[in-house]
């Protein structure tokens, strides 16, 4: 990146617009040129102006906005900058503007303009803030700070870096080399290592958790599971059997109940068949009846039609004669209405001609001459009105002209005695910038004085410390000495001392003791251990025989309980029978009649029908009901029995289980304490304990007496260690105290050329204050004021202000007292003319309207002669309702009239019609009777009386039919369900097994079908048990190795993501972070040691091992030695710190090319040799193409640099300029 022009205006004291071109000559033929200037002329200033340009920022200020621009020179309402520069052979505009409103210099700051475009297309690329800076970030690779880093190192930024902490040097070198992602990626890995741990120990402790049978276990299930199903399958074909036997069983009581129930059914259909005799009976007389009915019908429908038409015949000829009588009387009325209606349509037509050809014609007149007779009322009122108001405003205006010209009067005297304000307000403002800049001077002036006074306080300091080093230095000598020769006495005693023991040997044989040691507690323990498990086997063997005897009385409880359980099951079948058939008898006896079969018997007599015991069926529904609750706690006792057995057999399992696991411990804690044993050479039972005691006893003493060496050997060789270390600390704050001296005897001499340096700077503020207050009062006096006390200029300032303000306010007061008086004047000239035009328009009104009122009053007694005061719409709609009515009531009567007409016809219609229906109704009744009587004559009946007693209903003769038709179906039903309950019972009984299964009583049968079901359902339990638990244990014989190999695959990830956070991760990013520091410092370094080796061959930068990111300067003309950065004077601090700037330089541009730099200041404190060096440096620079601008005020720069950029102040302005080839 370079930068080719600078065109700015109006920044700071630089008022005007200036145009530094860096691609014309003098600078392209040096690229090496001084920027000069005196104390606060505005050198600074061209580098904020490059800022500014391009960043909207100075280093001073930071970012500017409408509530911060603090560089806008005072008295101008605008400031600008424009850069050329080109990165990468591309060349590019940056511009910036911040203007006042209205162009005044008091106005408001407005929003900055800014734009960003290419130089050779003219093309604009943005013209928005943000917009525009991320553009130029983007294209030059550098942002404001690396900016202010790597091109232009400004005022106190030289040894920033140098002087900077640790934490500070750290966050300066992620910000300008961007190496804060390292730190992103270090918290990363460290999550990323975080959850791989966790997920990897959740695997572990699943696959701790998983339990797999032994093969034992699994041999001794898969046999069990194999005599279970032979079990099963035998248990199942027993019940198969005993199933068809119960079925058989069954079926025979089932057909024998439906046997008894088919006969019953018949014996009940007989019954019912003779007890309907007399209403079939009925149903028979009913037939001959019915075949009569329909001609009696047909007679009975016919009279009656014939006596319904007489009846309507009979009402419509009354209807007919009263329509008559009503037709007449209103053709009557007819005719009168249309007699009045013709005369009320000859009044109308008569008063129409009337209205229209004379009374309207002189309404419309009337109104017409009353409406321009209004208009001319308005009209003159109007102009009487404005003739008054032009008299009301004629007189407001002499009163106005008055007061302004009584207060013009008085403002043009104020003016004339106060005239010289206006030649104050011109110069004040330059005034008050020259008395700032005074002021800034006497503030410098105190303090450099302070500084002067710091620097002598920091001499007499520096002084006593001096004389504190020295003999600090006197007292390490003597105590290096001291610890020398402590050191060497305690060598002799620890080589005497090694001389009779050998360490080596005592700590091996104390290995070996520890190791003895180390199995005595090992056999204690398993002595222990086998103690503990022997005990719990006893105890467990007794429970066993406890659980066995007990479970021998439970199952003999359980055979007792299950002997019972038959018992009390077939005695409740035996009872519910018989309450079965108490309850099938009592319903037979409830049927039985007089004189009737018995369905069981077939008696006919029936002498114990009244002597039935009903308490004998309560008997035995108590004794049903007894029996049923004893079984029941029967079966309940059972299952607790049952319970209790498998919670028994529950437990001796679990005792066996660990019986065996106990007994495989014992033989493990027998087989340990015999290798335990052997290790020690000896022979002894697990129970000789006492003996492993004694042996303990032996080897601890032993132990006790090699460590008491042993401890003897190590706090000599403590002893020779710290007389070590003291001497070496001893020669260590020597060679510091040494240090200190030489660092403090530098440090006074800077202190003391510091004190020179401060007291010049003094005295130049002393000469240029008392210039800059002798030019400000030389002006002041030349308006003829004088000022005799320097501190109250300010306030006369202000007192000068308001004068200003005062005489500027009356002035604009009498301005605008000059335009009101010419306007009053005009105003006044205008109404006058105006006034004697409203008078003769009102004359002309008058004469006008009374013209009209003579024509009006003509017409007015024409129309009173015509229609009176009538109205004519009233009139008009008066006649008009009238007519309409009679229209309508005419309407009316011919409705009325044309109705009766149409009725009369349809009802002579009508009469006619119902007279021919009677006469043919009449010959049909004739012949109907005719018909009936003979066919009366021919049935069983003789009158017709009988005939409709025989008649049934449609209802009763459905239900008898229905009757008679059920009973032949239920008997004929009854008699094939017999037939068919017979077959199947011979069936039944002819099966093979019959004789077999019938020798085997039903109850016995229910019995043997539930037990045998129990235990398939018990089997087929147990089988399912023994399955799934042996499918378990595969599933998680499966699981576990698809575990251990899942385990295994990520553990192969864990140990690569391990490894990863062992070398960068970090919770906070700080790993990673500190070695992409470490290896940007090394580059840093690397770089600022050529640039080093440029400037002077004497110092190197190194980092310090041992602290991170500090640095350390190595003096090579001492021998290499290392000192720290602070101890560098002012001189060596300077080159070191230009080093270090111009290596940054180089590392922040390894994006983009850094051909242009600029230094501001920093060159002060350096003596005529080393400021040679630095000025050679930058030769260097620049012959290696760079373009470098330097600012300082530094006569010997000045004589070195032939091109020059010369800032001259302008006595007693306040405002700096450039030479005039650089105005624009």
């Amino acid at each position: 990146m370079r930068i080719l022009s600078l065109f700015f205006g109006n920044l700071n004291s630089l008022k005007g617009e200036w145009k530094i071109d860096f691609t014309q000559s003098p600078f392209v033929d040096n690229g090496l040129f001084a920027i000069t200037g005196p104390t606060g002329a505005g050198k600074t200033t061209l580098l904020d102006a490059i800022c500014l340009g391009l960043y909207h920022s100075t280093p001073r200020l930071g970012p500017l906005s409408t509530s911060n621009n603090e560089v806008m020179t005072r008295g101008t309402a605008e400031c600008f900058s424009e850069v050329e520069f080109e990165v990468k052979g591309v060349a590019y505009r940056s511009f910036w503007r911040m203007r006042r409103s209205r162009g005044k210099a008091d106005g408001n700051l407005q929003a900055a303009q800014v734009e960003l475009s290419e130089v050779e297309s003219g093309k604009v690329l943005a013209n928005q803030i943000k917009k525009k800076t991320e553009l130029v970030e983007t294209i030059t690779g550098l942002d404001f700070a690396r900016f202010t880093k790597s091109m232009m190192l400004s005022q106190g930024q030289f040894a920033a870096f140098l002087n900077a902490k640790e934490s500070e040097r750290a966050e300066l070198l992620e910000e300008l080399t961007g190496t804060e992602i390292y730190g992103l990626i270090s918290e990363k890995v460290h999550e990323h290592f975080s959850t791989a741990k966790q997920e990897l120990t959740a695997l572990e402790l699943r696959a701790q958790g998983v339990q797999l049978l032994t093969e034992e276990q699994k041999s001794e299930l898969q046999k069990s599971q194999s005599q279970v199903q032979a079990s099963v399958a035998q248990a199942r074909l027993q019940v198969e059997n005993w199933l068809a036997h119960r079925a058989w069983w069954e079926q025979v009581e089932k057909e024998k109940i439906n046997l008894t129930n088919a006969e019953l059914e018949l014996k009940g259909a007989e019954s019912d068949k003779v007890a309907a005799q007399a209403e079939l009976l009925r149903l028979a007389q009913s037939e001959p009846a019915e075949k009569l009915r329909t001609p009696f019908t047909l007679l009975q429908d016919a009279q009656s039609q014939q006596s319904k038409i007489e009846l309507q015949l009979t009402t419509k000829q009354l209807q007919l004669e009263q329509i008559n009588q009503q037709k007449t009387l209103a053709e009557n009325r007819l005719n009168t209405v249309k007699a009045k209606h013709e005369e009320l349509r000859s009044a109308h037509k008569t008063q129409e001609k009337l209205l229209n050809d004379q009374v309207i014609p002189l309404d419309n007149q009337l109104a017409t001459l009353a409406s321009q007779l209004s208009k001319l009322a308005e009209e003159k009122a109007k102009l009487e009105q404005q003739l008054q108001h032009l008299t009301q405003g004629s007189t407001v205006l002499n009163q106005q002209l008055m007061d302004c010209q009584s207060t013009l009067e008085v403002t043009a005297q104020y003016q004339a005695q106060h005239q010289s304000d206006r030649d104050v307000a011109e110069q004040l403002t330059g005034w008050k910038q020259q008395h700032k800049q005074w002021q800034e001077t006497e503030k410098q002036k105190l303090e450099q004085a302070a500084q002067e006074g710091k620097f002598a306080a920091a001499i007499a300091s520096e002084q006593e410390i001096l004389e504190g080093s020295t003999k600090a230095q006197l007292q390490a000598d003597l105590e290096l000495k001291q610890a020398s020769e402590h050191h060497a006495a305690l060598n002799q005693q620890w080589t005497v001392l090694l001389q009779s023991s050998d360490k080596t040997s005592l700590e091996r044989h104390l290995s070996q003791i520890s190791e003895k040691l180390t199995s005595r507690h090992t056999l204690t323990n398993l002595n222990s251990q086998w103690q503990q498990y022997n005990k719990e086997r006893n105890d467990k063997q007794a429970d066993n025989q406890t659980l066995e005897a007990k479970q021998q009385q439970l199952n003999s409880t359980r055979e007792h309980l299950r002997t019972q359980y038959q018992t009390k099951k077939q005695l409740i079948t035996s009872l519910e029978q018989q309450v079965g058939q108490e309850e099938h008898l009592a319903y037979y006896r409830s049927l039985l009649k007089p004189n009737m079969e018995c369905a069981l018997c077939g008696s006919v007599e029936h002498p114990n029908v009244d002597y039935a015991n009903p308490d004998q069926t309560s008997d035995l529904l108590e004794q049903k009901r007894s029996v049923v609750a004893e079984f029941e706690k029967i079966e309940q006792q059972g299952k607790e029995v049952a319970v209790e057995l498998d919670s028994i057999a529950r437990q001796l399992k679990d005792n066996l289980e660990r019986l065996a696991w106990l007994s495989t411990q014992l033989d493990n804690v027998q087989r340990e304490w015999r290798s335990q044993t052997a290790r020690l050479e000896l022979e002894l039972d697990i129970t000789q304990l006492d003996k492993v005691a004694e042996l303990g006893s032996i080897l601890e003493q032993e132990h006790k007496q090699i460590t008491q060496q042993l401890e003897q050997l190590s706090q000599l060789e403590k002893q020779c260690h710290q007389a070590s270390q003291a001497q070496l600390k001893a020669e260590n704050e020597h060679n510091r105290c040494v240090s200190q001296v030489q660092l403090h005897q530098q440090l006074l001499a800077n202190h003391q050329q510091a004190q020179a340096d401060a007291n010049e700077s003094l005295q130049r503020f002393d000469v240029t204050s008392k210039e800059q207050i002798a030019v400000l009062l030389e002006a002041i006096e030349s308006l003829g004021y004088r000022i005799d006390d320097v501190s109250k200029i300010a306030n006369w300032f202000v007192n000068k202000e308001q004068d200003v303000k005062s005489w500027q306010e009356n002035q604009d007061k009498k301005l605008e007292l000059e335009k009101q008086i010419d306007a009053i004047q005009m105003e006044q000239k205008h109404g006058q003319q105006r006034s004697v035009e409203l008078i003769s328009e009102t004359q002309q009104l008058v004469k006008k309207s009374e013209a009209l009122t003579q024509d009006q009053k003509v017409a007015t007694q024409q129309r009173y002669t015509l229609f009176g005061d009538k109205s004519v719409s009233q009139e008009r709609s008066s006649l008009q309702r009238n007519l309409s009515d009679s229209e309508n009531l005419l309407s009316q009567h011919l409705a009325t009239n044309s109705d009766l007409s149409q009725r009369f016809s349809t009802i002579s219609g009508e009469v006619n019609s119902l007279d021919e229906s009677h006469k043919l109704s009449v010959v049909s009744v004739e012949s109907k009777q005719k018909e009936w009587e003979a066919l009366l004559q021919q049935s069983p009946f003789s009158t017709q009386a009988d005939l409709e007693k025989s008649l049934l209903s449609e209802d009763e003769v459905k239900r008898l039919t229905d009757l008679k038709v059920g009973l032949t179906a239920r008997f004929d039903g009854a008699g094939a369900l017999v037939k068919a309950a017979r077959e199947r019972l011979d069936t039944l009984q002819r099966h093979e097994q019959a004789t077999q299964w019938s020798a085997i009583e039903l109850a016995v049968v229910l019995t043997e079908c539930e037990v045998t079901q129990q235990q398939v359902e018990q089997l087929t339990k147990r089988e399912g048990e023994i399955s799934n638990e042996l499918h378990s244990d595969a599933l998680r014989r499966e699981g576990q190795q698809s575990l251990f190999e899942q385990i295994d695959a990520y553990r192969k990830q864990y140990d690569d993501i391990q490894y990863l956070h062992s070398l960068i991760g970090s919770q906070k990013g700080d790993k990673f972070r500190k070695f992409a520091q470490g290896l940007t410092l090394d580059n840093l370094m690397y770089l600022a040691n050529k640039q080093l080796d440029r400037l002077h061959g004497r110092y190197l930068l190194q980092r310090k091992e041992s602290d991170g990111l500090e640095l350390a300067v190595l003096d090579t003309w001492q021998g290499d030695l290392s000192r720290d950065t602070k101890t560098l004077s002012g001189g060596e601090s300077f080159l070191v710190s230009l080093a270090l700037a111009l290596a940054l330089s180089d590392l922040v541009s390894h994006k983009t090319s850094i051909d242009s730099l600029f230094l501001d200041e920093g060159f002060g404190t350096l003596d005529a040799e080393t400021l040679d060096i630095a000025l050679d440096a930058l030769d260097n620079l620049n012959a290696s193409g760079k373009m470098i601008g330097v600012i300082s005020h530094i006569e010997a720069m000045k004589e070195r640099i032939p091109t020059q950029l010369k800032v001259t102040k302008k006595s007693g302005l306040g405002v700096s300029v450039l030479d005039n080839q650089y105005r624009n």
